[in-house]
């Protein structure tokens, strides 16, 4: 295919269900695979999309007009494109927010891409009900390895999957109203995690590496990000940043001493809890 071409194109209110694109090699296109039609019970499996112009995969969501959900995105490898190697846009009108549903990358290695690895750009719904990220491999991309903004991200979760090797953020989450279950991970960087709807609920689990960011601007909640994890979020000593956490975990050999907590909310409750590693 010419370069201005896309590899394989899903487009238009036509029923595109039930296919299987199965070990397949796309390259040196502008997309290689593009979606911005209905697209549901799919599966694209064992795919290798490479030096395309443009992103590698292209998801644009419409959510008034088509549907793109119950899809799964298993064991892809998607490397060396210009742009993003998976790149999902809500491009809908406020309000309808059935564009991206319960929809998951299982297994995908997204590396060395020219833009971030995973990009979720959400206006109106964004991730707009579960699925995820699942045993995914991010790595050394130029932007963020894992990028989540927009209006809403429900229900989509990020589990066991490595992120390294980026120049600021192994994930970066920043939506108004957001939900879901992040652990069992590895980042070797840095993790940003931001929400300020009074209805948000992030909880962070058992991840590995990497130093954790939680901003929180809502007046509204004392907290839409819980941390589970003694990891997630370690002090040595002085006065922790207990915005938007219910939990400090102190992690030191010898005694600690709190003088403050700051940016925390009137009626607010932190457990503080001491961690060691006794190795």
């Amino acid at each position: 295919f010419p370069v201005t071409n896309d590899g394989i194109h899903f487009t238009g209110k036509n029923i595109n269900d039930y296919h299987v694109i199965d070990h397949i090699w796309i390259g040196n296109v502008r997309s290689g695979i593009k979606i911005d039609g209905r697209f549901c019970f799919n599966t694209i499996r064992s795919t290798i999309i490479v030096s395309c112009t443009s992103h590698g995969m292209h998801i644009s969501c419409d959510g008034e007009n088509y549907p793109i959900s119950q899809n799964l995105y298993d064991c892809m490898q998607v490397d060396y494109n210009a742009g993003s190697g998976v790149y999902v846009e809500d491009v809908g009108t406020a309000g309808y927010a059935n564009g991206w549903m319960t929809s998951t990358f299982k297994g995908c290695s997204v590396q060395y891409n020219g833009s971030h690895g995973f990009y979720f750009k959400g206006n109106n719904n964004g991730p707009g009900g579960g699925g995820g990220l699942k045993g995914c491999h991010v790595e050394q991309n130029t932007g963020y390895g894992i990028y989540i903004t927009g209006t809403l991200c429900i229900g989509f979760d990020i589990t066991d999957c490595l992120s390294w090797a980026h120049s600021v953020y192994d994930l970066y989450i920043d939506t108004t109203l957001g939900t879901g279950f992040i652990t069992g991970n590895r980042f070797a960087t840095a993790a940003y995690v931001k929400t300020t709807h009074a209805d948000s609920n992030f909880t962070i689990g058992s991840n590995y590496g990497g130093t954790w960011t939680i901003a929180d601007v809502s007046t509204t909640r004392d907290s839409r990000v819980s941390l589970l994890d003694a990891r997630c979020l370690d002090v040595l000593s002085g006065n922790p940043d207990v915005s938007g956490v219910t939990t400090v975990f102190f992690t030191n050999s010898g005694d600690i001493s709190i003088t403050d907590m700051t940016n925390g909310k009137p009626g607010q409750r932190v457990k503080l809890a001491l961690y060691r590693d006794w190795e």
